[in-house]
């Protein structure tokens, strides 16, 4: 899934969105027809799958690399309000929510470079910057927000990656990925 990243700093301020609304509400409003009743939009399709994804990946678009390090912010706070997230809800806003995921990687833009920030693989509020082969202790989430709002130029999340985090480890999907 895909939203604009203005719509989520939209919901950070308005104190009602959350991640995955924003990304459900993005998705039906996609250009794309829908291919079941050939609706002009995206229709709410409820998906069953057998097997869980092993990671939820939600995208986000940016349409200019010039942003204010605040909006980088508040997207980023939204994004930890919102750290266990209900899978299905970035799908669907009915039935019950079976599948919740937590917030463990964010890849990051800037300057024509991408790197990310990756939890610690138990869960705790513990984060490393990963960049190419170089990996530095970060800190907790509010280290990771600071240090993409105020850098020069800002860090924009790309990427949100979710997973359930039972002794996974979230560095092995990434150099797999080679990010």
């Amino acid at each position: 899934r895909s939203a604009p990243a203005a719509a989520l700093v939209h919901a950070a301020r308005s104190d009602g969105g959350s991640v995955a609304d924003v990304f459900r509400e993005a998705h039906a409003h996609a250009a794309k027809s829908c291919d079941k009743c050939h609706a002009p939009g995206a229709c709410e399709v409820d998906v069953v799958l057998d097997h869980a994804a092993k990671a939820l990946v939600l995208s986000l678009a940016w349409y200019s690399t010039d942003q204010e390090g605040d909006d980088v912010a508040a997207l980023l706070e939204l994004v930890w309000r919102d750290a266990r997230l209900p899978a299905k809800r970035v799908f669907s806003s009915i039935g019950k929510v079976k599948f919740e995921v937590d917030l463990f990687a964010v890849a990051v833009f800037q300057n024509a470079h991408y790197t990310a920030f990756v939890r610690s693989p138990d869960g705790a509020d513990a984060w490393t910057h990963h960049d190419r082969q170089a990996r530095i202790h970060v800190g907790a989430w509010t280290d990771v927000v600071r240090r993409c709002a105020t850098a020069t130029s800002p860090m924009l999340p790309y990427l949100l990656v979710y997973d359930e985090l039972v002794a996974a480890d979230p560095t092995a999907i990434f150099d797999s990925l080679r990010i």
